[in-house]
């Protein structure tokens, strides 16, 4: 059971690392959207865009923050599931309750 809680665990983490880098990149779609209109608007609507952008470029840092971390954090589970597998085979049963 305890394995298959890992394994459901790093698919649904996957996922959801994948969701963040999606949105990371519909953001800076938005952002280079907004810089070209930004060079179309009017000089009294320009103002409007320089106060979103940098707004835009913090979420993404955001975005971007939150993915490295989950990725390590996947990264580092991993490995120490590895590692308590690996010890937990190493397990020597006593001779009254090995199986024969």
């Amino acid at each position: 059971m305890g394995a298959n809680i890992i394994l459901y665990d790093r698919i649904w983490m996957n996922d959801y690392i994948e969701h963040l880098e999606y949105q990371r990149n519909l953001l800076r779609l938005m952002e280079q959207y907004l810089q070209s209109e930004k060079m179309n608007a009017l000089p009294e609507m320009q103002m409007s865009y320089v106060a979103v952008l940098p707004q835009c470029r913090e979420l993404a840092k955001s975005l971007e923050i939150m993915e490295k971390t989950l990725k390590e954090y996947l990264e580092k589970v991993q490995n120490t599931a590895i590692r308590f597998q690996k010890q937990c085979q190493e397990i020597e049963l006593p001779v009254f309750l090995a199986v024969d």
